[in-house]
């Protein structure tokens, strides 16, 4: 995989909102917010590869998977904590990263390998801790797949 300094993010492909919740209760029952999980956008590049995570329940397993057309290809993801101001790249039309690249301390790398033969990595199943206190947490997570084809340093987003 090549060595890729953190200024060269603007490659990013798509990104989530995971907001780790309850898992539903029985009906008639009251309970917090539910676990969710959204696109906060298109990916950018031609073909454009896709995130796709689960909601992630307090007590439950997460599944992650980046799916692309690029098969054995360099695939990196980020993740912040809460929500930020996204980052427009001008010099790609609608292309935009939305984890934290202001401050480097909201800023990690949770998941690096290449995609298998079909294009596809699937990120490692964790389990969420049962803690209450996670309850409301909002993370945002991107990635980007690596072939030097692509419209941002060699990406397609």
């Amino acid at each position: 995989m090549p060595d890729r300094p953190l200024f060269a993010l603007g490659t990013l492909l798509f990104s989530a909102t995971l907001l780790f919740g309850q898992a539903p209760a029985p009906e008639g029952s009251c309970v917090g917010l539910l676990a969710a999980s959204s696109s906060l956008g298109p990916g950018c590049g031609n073909p454009t590869p896709d995130l796709f995570a689960s909601p992630p329940v307090l007590g439950g397993a997460v599944f992650a998977m980046v799916s692309s057309s690029f098969p054995s290809a360099p695939t990196y993801v980020y993740m912040s904590i809460g929500s930020h101001t996204p980052v427009h790249l001008g010099w790609v039309t609608n292309c935009t990263i939305y984890v934290d690249l202001v401050n480097s301390a909201n800023f990690f790398v949770i998941a690096q390998g290449f995609t298998d033969a079909t294009g596809t990595l699937m990120l490692p199943l964790h389990r969420v801790p049962n803690d209450p206190s996670l309850h409301g947490l909002q993370l945002t997570i991107q990635a980007e797949v690596w072939d030097g084809t692509g419209p941002v340093f060699g990406d397609h987003l």
